[in-house]
C-alpha cells in the first residue's frame, strides 16, 4: 500500500494555511500560552515564544517568504501542545508548524539531520540506512526472552527505534513483561517501525503512513488480532494523525502496552501499591494530552507522585518535534540548553530521585538533560517498562486465561 506524498502534503499544507490566516488574526499577543513552552522559558527569547512560532508559520504556508530566524523558531518548536491548552483561543500552534515543516521539506530547507530520517524508514529503519543490524538485535532479544517471531500470535509487539538499536534492554523488559502477564505476543523483522518519528520530527507524513501500512499488512498477514504500541509517544501521534483523516482503513486493533500491563495487574487482583516518594512521574505530552485515554494506566503503573504541572498542562521533555536529532548549528547547542534547563525546572524543589516515563524519547532527553545538568548519581531516569518488570517480577502471571488475553474496554 502506498499513499502518495502529494495528497498527504497537500491535505496538510491546505488545511493549515487556512488555519495559519485564522490563527494569525486571532491572536491577541496575551502570552498566556508562553509558561507552557518549554523552548520559550528555557531560551527566554521573544522569537521562541508560540506567538512567534505562529507567525513564523505564516510566513511560510500565507507569505512563502520565511527569514532564516523563522526557520529557526520552527525548528525549535517541540510540537508538544502544550501552549494550545493554556490559548483562550485554543489555537494549535504545533499543528501549522507540522505543515510548515512539511512545506520546507518539499523545498529542501529542512536541516540534513531531519531528512535522513525519512530516508531511513524508506528502508525500514528510522535510525539506520541499514534495517539489518536492528533485525539482528530483535531476533536475539526475541530468542532471549522466547517470543515467537514472524509467527502467528494473538498480538504482534512494534518495538520504537530505539529499542533495536539505543535501549535493547528496554526491548527485553517489554516483551518480558508482556509474556509474564500471560499474553500472546510475537514480534517481526518485516516491521521494526511504526513510523512516527519520521511523520513528526522528519515532517514526511508520507512515509511514515506507508511504515504503518506496512506494519498492518505485517500484522494482518501473520493473523494477528491487534498490534501492541510501545511507549512512544511519537507513534501514538501517528496513529491519531491517521484516523483524524481517515488516511488508513483497517480493522486491526491498536493496543497500548501500558494499557494491556494495567489490565493484567487489575486482573491478578495487583497494583494497587502506595506512591513512591521518592519517585516523579513525568507522563510526557504524547499520554498527557494527545492520547489522554492511556494516562489513567500510566498513572496507575508508575506508583511516583504526579507532576507539578498537572496533565494536561504538562511541559514537554525538550526534544519533541525533532529536536533531539539536530546536529546543524545553532540548534543542537539551543537544544542543549532546553535540556538543561527542563530537568532543573523538573527536579526543582522536589526532593524525587527517580524519575519515571513511559515515553522512550523523554527517557533519552531526560537522561541526556541529567548529564549536562551535572545531576548524574544524584536523579535517576527510568523508563515505564523498566519500572514494571521490578516492580511485578514475582507477581503470577495468568497464562493462557481468557481474560488476560482480552484487550481493553
Amino acid at each position: 500500500m502506498n499513499i502518495g506524498y502529494g495528497r498527504v502534503a497537500r491535505e496538510l499544507i491546505d488545511e493549515a494555511r487556512m488555519l495559519a490566516e485564522e490563527y494569525h488574526r486571532a491572536c491577541i499577543g496575551c502570552l498566556l500560552c508562553t509558561p507552557g513552552c518549554v523552548s520559550y522559558r528555557a531560551l527566554g527569547a521573544a522569537r521562541y515564544s508560540p506567538p512567534r512560532r505562529l507567525r513564523a508559520a505564516y510566513h511560510v504556508l500565507v507569505k512563502g517568504s520565511p527569514t532564516s530566524e523563522d526557520i529557526e523558531t520552527i525548528y525549535t518548536c517541540t510540537m508538544c501542545g502544550a501552549c494550545t491548552i493554556l490559548c483562550p483561543y485554543g489555537i494549535e500552534v504545533w499543528r501549522v508548524v507540522l505543515a510548515a515543516r512539511i512545506k520546507l521539506s518539499i523545498e529542501g530547507k529542512q536541516p540534513q539531520s531531519l531528512q535522513e530520517i525519512a530516508r531511513n524508514i524508506v528502508r525500514g529503519h528510522s535510525f539506520t540506512p541499514n534495517p539489518e543490524a536492528p533485525k539482528k538485535l530483535l531476533l536475539s532479544i526475541a530468542e532471549k526472552v522466547g517470543v515467537p517471531v514472524d509467527e502467528p500470535a494473538d498480538y504482534l509487539y512494534i518495538p520504537s527505534p530505539f529499542e533495536t538499536t539505543i535501549y535493547p534492554d528496554i526491548l527485553e523488559d517489554a516483551l518480558t513483561v508482556l509474556k509474564k502477564a500471560g499474553y500472546s505476543i510475537a514480534v517481526s523483522t518485516k516491521a521494526l517501525d511504526l513510523g512516527g518519528n519520521a511523520a513528526f520530527d522528519a515532517a514526511r507524513p508520507d512515509v511514515a503512513l506507508n511504515a504503518l501500512a506496512n506494519v498492518i499488512n505485517t500484522a494482518e498477514e501473520l493473523g494477528v488480532r491487534g498490534i501492541v504500541l510501545s511507549g512512544c509517544g511519537a507513534d501514538h501521534k501517528l496513529l491519531l494523525l491517521a484516523k483524524h483523516y481517515s488516511w488508513l482503513t483497517s480493522n486491526m486493533e491498536a493496543v497500548n502496552i501500558y494499557e494491556l500491563i494495567h489490565q493484567h495487574i487489575r486482573m491478578s487482583g495487583g497494583g494497587r501499591g502506595e506512591n513512591n516518594k521518592d519517585r516523579l512521574l513525568f507522563p510526557s505530552c504524547g499520554f498527557a494530552r494527545f492520547e489522554r485515554e492511556s494516562y489513567p494506566s500510566v498513572k496507575a503503573l508508575t506508583h511516583a507522585k504526579p507532576p507539578r504541572d498537572k496533565p494536561p498542562y504538562t511541559l514537554c521533555c525538550g526534544g519533541g518535534g525533532g529536536l533531539n536529532y539536530l546536529r546543524e548549528q545553532p540548534l543542537a547547542t539551543l537544544r542543549n540548553r532546553i535540556y538543561e534547563w527542563r530537568i532543573r525546572n523538573l527536579c526543582k524543589g522536589c526532593k524525587a530521585r527517580e524519575i519515571v516515563t513511559p515515553c522512550i524519547k523523554c527517557y533519552t532527553v531526560l537522561r541526556h538533560g541529567v548529564l549536562l545538568a551535572k545531576l548524574y548519581g544524584k536523579v535517576k531516569v527510568t523508563h515505564l517498562v523498566q519500572a514494571v518488570r521490578r516492580q511485578h517480577s514475582k507477581e503470577p502471571s495468568r497464562a493462557n486465561t481468557p481474560q488476560a488475553s482480552n484487550s481493553p474496554g
